[in-house]
Parts: structure tokens; C-alpha cells; sequence
């Protein structure tokens, strides 16, 4: 427990005397206006592309991240108080039946962490963090947020503290929003691949034909010499 807190406080204090904190440069920093996808801002970097809706501004919300075709849903969340949180869990509870699914994402701020932490003029302080989420993860968060009656509840890693709020009906259009952009990006470079690899079968049974066809050719030419 206490090396936990000891590395919950490390990570805390290395992210905040980085001279840039990698949540503005993945997260905040760069994007414009998608030429594609006009709901969305975008940016790409180092072959990277990083899709967000343009009219967010809510505590949670998804991105998307897309390296070579390969897709991630990222969650990223934001805590604001009068004491720090250290931050590591986050719990979606349905109020009306109980269920709930709890979130930690503890290792993601320690192995390349995407954080943000800051003191504002109004003397609160504020953290950030984004962190990829699982397939299992995705379809648990939105099962829970389709839902009415959402809370959502942060635990931190220091000790026994809570924070817990409900989730905005904003909030929760959003996420839903971009998850959906998600599967059809999805959906889009699946078809893609699946048409690419249609292309390369039928060329090489054009190339199969073309080998079979000179092979003939060469074959009836050489008995026309022979007779």
C-alpha cells in the first residue's frame, strides 16, 4: 500500500515538472477543423491521426487514436476540486438497478501516462488523464451509459477518497456519439481491407492466366516448329 502511494506521488510529481505535459500534446494541443468529418476536429502526427468531437468540452469524453489503421477508443477524464485526487479508478453506476463497472486505470498513469495536472487562478486544482480502453471495457462503459440514471465516481490512490457525480445527458450523447463514429471507422477500414485483399486474389488469377495462356502459346508454337 505504501509503495503504491509512494508511486502514485512520484508519477505525479515527474508528469508535473515535465515541461510539457503529454495530455496537452495528445489531447489539447494541434487539432483543426476535420476536412473529412465535419462533427470533428482532428490532427496527425508522426503518421498518427487523432479524431475528437469539435463541440466538446465535457469532464469525460472519448477520442479516437488511429495508427495505421489500427484503431483505438480512448477515455479521457477530468477531476476538479479544492484537494487533489490522485486519481486511478472510475465506477459507472446505474442507480436504478445497482449494477455498476469499475475502471482502473492506475498502470496507465505510470507506463507513458497521458496526464495533465494544474493549480487554476481560482485556487482549485485540476487533473487529466487518457488512457486506451479494451474492447471489454468499451462494451461495459456503453451498456452502463445508454442507461438514465447514471453516477459517475473517481477513487484515488492516495487513500480513501471518492468523488462522485452524475453524468450529464451531454456527456453521455457524446460518448455515444463518438463510439458510434468509432465502429464505423471501424466497419470503413474493415471493408477497405477486405476490398484490397479481393484486388490481390484477382490479380494474381489474372497473372495465373496470363501464365497459363503464354505457357500454351509457347507450347503450340514449339509443335507448329517441330511438324
Amino acid at each position: 500500500m505504501y509503495l503504491k502511494i509512494l508511486l502514485s506521488i512520484f508519477t505525479l510529481l515527474v508528469v508535473s515538472c515535465a515541461p510539457i505535459q503529454r495530455y496537452e500534446s495528445v489531447v489539447q494541443n494541434s487539432y483543426k477543423r476535420s476536412k473529412t468529418y465535419t462533427s470533428y476536429n482532428q490532427k496527425v502526427e508522426d503518421d498518427i491521426s487523432y479524431f475528437k468531437l469539435r463541440k466538446n468540452k465535457e469532464k469525460l469524453f472519448f477520442l479516437i487514436r488511429n495508427e495505421k489503421d489500427v484503431l483505438e477508443l480512448l477515455l479521457s477524464i477530468k477531476y476538479k476540486g479544492k484537494n487533489w485526487m490522485y486519481m486511478s479508478k472510475i465506477e459507472f453506476i446505474d442507480l436504478e438497478t445497482d449494477k455498476s463497472f469499475l475502471l482502473d486505470f492506475y498502470e496507465h498513469k505510470l507506463y507513458r501516462p497521458i496526464w495533465k495536472d494544474r493549480t487554476t487562478l481560482g485556487m482549485k486544482v485540476e487533473e487529466y488523464i487518457a488512457f486506451p480502453l479494451t474492447e471489454k471495457e468499451i462494451e461495459e462503459i456503453i451498456s452502463l451509459i445508454s442507461l438514465k440514471n447514471i453516477q459517475i465516481k473517481l477513487y484515488s490512490d492516495f487513500d480513501e477518497r471518492t468523488f462522485t457525480r452524475y453524468l450529464e445527458e451531454t456527456e453521455k450523447n457524446n460518448l455515444i456519439e463518438v463510439f458510434l463514429f468509432y465502429k464505423e471507422l471501424e466497419e470503413k477500414i474493415i471493408s477497405e481491407k477486405e476490398n484490397n485483399e479481393r484486388l490481390r486474389l484477382e490479380e494474381e488469377k489474372l497473372d495465373e492466366n496470363k501464365q497459363e495462356f503464354y505457357e500454351s502459346t509457347n507450347s503450340k508454337e514449339l509443335e507448329n516448329l517441330q511438324d
